[in-house]
Parts: structure tokens; sequence; C-alpha cells
């Protein structure tokens, strides 16, 4: 049944019920044999979404990008991510091949959101909410928001890696098309994703393939190191957790703070005091965000965080319509609008998923079975949950 939805006046008109989501496709294999399968998999529409203005780049773009234009701008980002995330790239060129496109097609895909750029967005973005819990090990549960009409693109991938390193398994949240997005593995490890606009963004590793790249870690200390060694093309906050750490990376293209202690609630403006001087978001988004996050504070205490259907009522709320956590668009595909929302249990090798706005449609539960073997075993948990802590008691790194 499709959680219950909270705050429903203000809101948009109730709708019906959202038909059964797709299953999870199963991948397996080495990087190139897991994007080849996905390419061919999700062949049909992806060729269709590059063929709508370059997957609807030229929608959302103030000046289109054609041609010899276009691939000027996606090879710098392509020989980045082959430089400096071998694997990663494997997995593209192994996409290419399995939908039949070019691999500035499938780098394209990868860079969408550095491509269309600053624009304005009227109805906000994502909403991260993330907290140890005693026995059940922690949890990050966000919405997905974003603009262009994608809702019917969103798929979630579970993932067997065979490499002679002995990667982790993982189940992902994404696009068809795009290699990564918000996950966890089964190594205990899970990633959110919040937009946060700052500085000029550049030619470098697009933060989804970041994601991608951090579910091959074991830890959360392992995924700090990797966001400070790679070069990043834009700014994210990124929100992780394993078994002991919950903690929020904001990032521009070349500084990084780690927000730690407490709940780790996140929206669309940067919180650490380093970078809140470098924030470009526009008043009306920020008031927004400002809004959104107030919201998941006042809410969080009474919300029974074991409890899937809370933590989804909480994601499906419209107290703030048409900018609340869970948005809509009411038919305009420029705005911003719940096209997923999610809770990743890693410690219990648990992925809760809503392909579509969360209240509305049905939740789909995946497991990882390495890591629910390892959940049957007393496992470190981090600190109890602390009041959140002001920006001023944020750490550095």
């Amino acid at each position: 049944m499709p959680p219950a939805a909270v705050g429903r006046a203000p809101g948009p008109s109730p709708t019906s019920p959202a038909a059964a989501p797709r299953p999870p496709l199963a991948l397996a294999g080495s990087p190139y044999e897991i994007g080849r399968e996905h390419g061919r998999l999700l062949g049909g529409e992806i060729g269709a979404f590059l063929a709508d203005r370059h997957a609807r780049v030229n929608l959302l773009r103030r000046t289109p990008l054609h041609g010899r234009a276009l691939t000027r701008r996606v090879r710098p980002f392509l020989e980045q991510i082959e430089r400096h995330l071998p694997d990663v790239a494997e997995e593209l060129h192994g996409l290419a091949a399995g939908a039949a496109i070019p691999i500035e097609s499938a780098t394209l895909l990868q860079v969408r959101r550095e491509l269309i750029g600053y624009v304005p967005f009227p109805s906000g973005e994502c909403s991260t909410l993330a907290q140890a819990r005693p026995g059940r090990g922690p949890f990050i549960a966000q919405t997905i928001d974003l603009n262009g009409g994608v809702s019917s693109l969103g798929a979630l991938l579970r993932v067997e890696q065979r490499t002679a390193r002995g990667a982790p398994d993982y189940v992902m949240y994404t696009l068809s098309g795009l290699l990564g997005f918000a996950g966890m593995n089964d190594a205990g490890v899970a990633v959110g994703i919040n937009l946060v606009l700052a500085g000029r963004w550049r030619p470098g590793i697009p933060p989804y393939l970041l994601v991608r790249h951090l579910l091959n870690q074991t830890s959360v200390e392992a995924c700090i190191d990797e966001l400070a060694r790679l070069p990043r093309s834009s700014s994210r906050a990124l929100t992780l957790c394993d078994a002991h750490r919950v903690v929020t990376v904001e990032m521009t293209v070349d500084q990084h703070r780690v927000l730690e202690g407490g709940p780790m609630l996140h929206t669309n403006h940067f919180l650490h005091p380093d970078l809140v001087p470098a924030d470009r978001m526009n008043p009306f988004s920020r008031r927004s965000s400002r809004d959104r996050l107030q919201l998941l504070r006042e809410r969080l205490p009474a919300t029974d965080t074991d409890a899937p259907a809370e933590v989804f009522g909480l994601l499906a709320d419209h107290s703030l319509y048409p900018v609340g956590i869970c948005a809509h668009a009411d038919g305009n595909v420029r705005r911003e609008e719940t096209v997923a929302a999610l809770l990743m249990e890693p410690a219990m090798g648990v992925f809760h998923a809503v392909l579509g706005q969360p209240c509305t449609a049905p939740v789909t539960r995946v497991q990882l079975p390495r890591a629910a073997a390892r959940s049957a075993r007393p496992h470190p948990i981090g600190a109890p949950p602390l009041a959140a802590l002001p920006p001023s008691s944020a750490s550095n790194r």
C-alpha cells in the first residue's frame, strides 16, 4: 500500500495510486558487463530520451547545444572519468555498447546537470534525513526531486560486482542510462545526494558518478578520502553512513567540509559556515530549502524511524505545497517534482524505494543477501541520536 500522505491541505489534488513499478533490474559481472547489460535492457528508453532534445538538456538550458558544440562540451568530462575512475569508465563504455549509442551520448547522460547549468528552480530539490539508531543501525532517507519530466525513467538496479578486488554488491535508484544517483552497498555504506549551488562548474567527475564510485568503498572515512582526491565537476552535498558514522559532505568544485553530530538533515542550501558565503541559490529557492529543513527538524522527533511507513509519511508531506517535501510540478516540465523517495538501511541490507511520488506510489523493498546475513550478527552502532547541532559545531576536513 502507498504510504499515508500527511499535511494534505493545502496540496495537490488527490490522484489515483500509481501503477505497480517495474521490478529492480538484476545486473552482474565486470564493470563493462554491468554497463552493457544496463544499456541492453534499457536501450529503447535511453535512445528515446537522447532523441528528445539531447536528453531534454535543450529543454532546460538557456541556450541550446547541438552537434560539434555539444561534443566539445562532453569530451572533457569523458577524459576526466577515464583518467580518474577507470572502472567507472569501463562501465560507461559498456553502457554505450549495450544501448548502441556513441560514447559521447553515454557521457552526456552522466553530465546532464552540468550541461544544464545554473537555472532557476522554483519548486526546490531533494530533502534528506539520516540518523543512527540503536539496534537497527543508521538510515538515510530522501526524496529525489528533478525537473524535465523524468519520473518514468526511474529504475532500481541490484548489482553483483565480479571483480578481482571483490568490490561490494549494491542497490541503487537511478535514471535509465545514468550510472549513479543514490544507493547503498552490502559493506554497510549508503550515499544520499542533494543539489547545492556554488562556484564555477567545470569538467571533472560528475557527482552522480562520485556516488557510483563511493558504492565501491567500505567506510565513510574511505568515501571522504576519495571525495578529497577526485576532481569534481559541480557542487553537491552527499550524506554518507556506515556502521560507525553518519555525516554530510558539502562540496564545491574545490572545497569540501564535513558536517557530523546528531541527526543529519539537509535540503539545498549550504550549512557549513565556511561554505555559506559561496551559496548561489536564488532567494525563492533558498526560502523553500530553509522551510523544508525546518519542517524536517520539527517532524523528525515524532517520527518512528524504525517504521518505514512513518518515514515515507514524512517524505510525503504537502504542508509547504507547492514547494514541499513531496513536490508536484502540476504538468510544468521545467519545475522540479518528486520522482522518487528512498529509505536505505545498510546495516540491515534493506533498501526501500518509491518510484514516483510517495503520496501515491507503492513501496518496493530490495534485500542485499550478504548484508542481511551480516545484520543477524551483532554490529557496532553509532552514537545514540542527539539534538541537531548548529552549523558552528560541524567538523572540518
